[in-house]
């Protein structure tokens, strides 16, 4: 029976994902995603919809783009 400690340091090894070549790309592109998302959704709600939409749009465009980097590691 292992103690505490080793299970411990056992699960924190297996949590430890070995970073891809886009880590650091893709969590630039996930903040610009949130914050373009929120900008558009307030844009919609509190003035021109057609811009509010089009901002949205953006930002599910640098979200597939994201996605698309997350695929090719």
């Amino acid at each position: 029976m292992i103690s505490e400690e080793e299970y411990l340091q056992q699960r924190k090894e297996d949590r430890e994902e070995p970073r891809d070549r886009f880590f650091t790309i893709r969590q630039v592109l996930n903040i610009c995603f949130i914050l373009t998302a929120i900008v558009g959704v307030a844009i919609y709600l509190l003035s021109d919809r057609t811009v509010g939409l089009y901002v949205v749009f953006l930002a599910m465009a640098i979200k597939f783009s994201e996605s698309a980097l997350r695929m090719m590691k």
